[in-house]
């Protein structure tokens, strides 16, 4: 009271200033007012009146802004005693409020920790779940469970650096479960032969099995031969002057020249043989074996066409096709178990029986084939390998499209070349010239 003696009556004051319209008069009041105006002419002053409240604010800010000036003028004038206490006074008032802005701050940090602890549990609690109804196998609520925890996760704030590492730590967990759903596994392929060691600039063009030895064909015409077991290679020839190759049976490959012309390999003979069958007239960029007779994509003409005698003089041609001539369109390689077995570079698998597509489709797959595939298979085999390089990923699944397994590394982005030994226990892979081996 010393120092502010007239705070009451300001704060007061205040309340007063408004911005209100005056009171109305009545018509009878207007008139008989001393100085008032004819009744016709009878009107109030709006700008009498803002003008009179300009000045009371102004007043009502002078005495406000004066408050400091004079609190200070007032301190340094009281006695010692009265000084001391002011200023105490003032001390305790600060750290009043200040206490009350920390016992803020910690409930506000008190309930955001319990916020986020909650989240967490909520998180944990889905990932549980999902791993329960796994030991079930119950695939599919395990995946309802993940998308929830998936969700929940998502909401969790990232701002603190601990907040970010039980994040991180939450997300692998969910990944792994995720994983264990879609059957994925991590896996390190193993070297069996680096043709980079080669003292040539040629690159390999095909990997070819042929029982359970591979063969390498180089863009600078040179065959090698690769011991899987031993993992050596050995040079066959010098003279591979063909484009594409595939094994014909146990003792022979048979290649693809530049002018559409084939030509076999005997492998014992260490020989090749030229073939009199001109297929100039086609665009054989797809084919492959079946028995004794080949099957080529012709996209030009959009047919699969059937070569019998392939390799005598006189070789029998007929369409095999009886299906939509635009789904040719994109087909970049082929496969026949009995049944022809088509990829595109769009990522779609074709099944074809009797020149008729069989809509097969994959399921259970967490993520859709990528544009870059190629694929596997053999006769009287129950399954399909397919590498999809877009998703670094080696998928394991039946012939009615059920998922066993997905092998991924990120080598396999950079892969081609896919075979599987003859136990279907080991998969062969050319990355960037170095052949590599998965354990199936």
């Amino acid at each position: 009271s010393n120092l502010i003696p007239n705070l009451k009556k300001m704060l007061s004051a205040t309340k007063k200033i408004s911005f209100m319209k005056p009171k109305k008069l009545s018509l009878d009041e207007k008139i008989n007012k001393p100085g008032g105006l004819p009744q016709e002419t009878v009107k109030p002053s709006k700008q009498i009146s803002l003008k009179k409240h300009k000045l009371d604010l102004q007043s009502k800010f002078n005495q406000v802004s004066n408050i400091p000036r004079n609190f200070i003028y007032r301190l340094k004038n009281l006695n010692k005693k009265h000084r001391t206490l002011g200023i105490a006074f003032i001390v305790l008032i600060i750290v009043f409020i200040g206490s009350l802005f920390v016992i803020s701050q910690n409930k506000k940090v008190k309930v955001a920790k319990e916020n986020f602890q909650e989240k967490i549990t909520a998180v944990e609690d889905k990932i549980n779940s999902a791993e329960a109804a796994l030991i079930y196998q119950d695939e599919e609520a395990a995946a309802n469970s993940l998308t929830e925890a998936r969700s929940l996760l998502a909401a969790i704030p990232q701002e603190k650096e601990e907040h970010v590492q039980i994040y991180n730590e939450l997300d692998e967990k969910l990944r792994i479960t995720l994983d264990e759903i879609y059957h994925i596994y991590q896996i390190e392929p193993s070297l069996i032969v680096d043709l980079n060691q080669l003292n040539s600039d040629g690159n390999v063009i095909e990997l070819i099995k042929n029982q359970d030895n591979l063969f390498a064909l180089t863009d600078n015409d040179l065959l090698y031969r690769i011991n899987t077991n031993e993992k050596s290679y050995t040079q066959l020839s010098s003279e591979a002057n063909y484009i594409q190759a595939k094994n014909w049976d146990d003792d022979n490959l048979i290649f693809l020249n530049e002018e559409n012309k084939f030509a076999t390999y005997n492998i014992p003979e260490n020989t090749f043989s030229l073939k009199p069958t001109d297929f100039s007239a086609y665009t054989p960029e797809v084919w492959n074996i079946y028995t004794d007779k080949i099957y080529l994509v012709d996209k030009e003409k959009k047919q699969i066409l059937k070569l019998s005698r392939p390799l005598s003089e006189a070789p029998q041609i007929a369409n095999w096709f009886k299906d939509d001539p635009l789904l040719l369109e994109n087909i970049n390689s082929l496969l026949i178990d009995g049944d022809i077995w088509l990829t595109s570079t769009d990522g779609k698998i074709y099944r074809m029986f009797k020149g008729r597509n069989q809509n097969f489709t994959i399921k259970d797959l967490n993520k859709d084939l990528g544009t870059d595939i190629e694929m596997y298979t053999e006769t009287d085999w129950q399954k399909l390998y397919i590498l999809d390089k877009q998703n670094s990923r080696l998928i394991l699944l039946t012939k009615g499209g059920s998922v066993e397994k997905q092998l991924k590394n990120e080598k396999f982005s950079k892969c081609t070349d896919l075979n599987i030994n003859n136990n279907q226990t080991k998969a062969w892979l050319n990355c960037e010239d170095e052949v590599m081996q998965v354990e199936l």
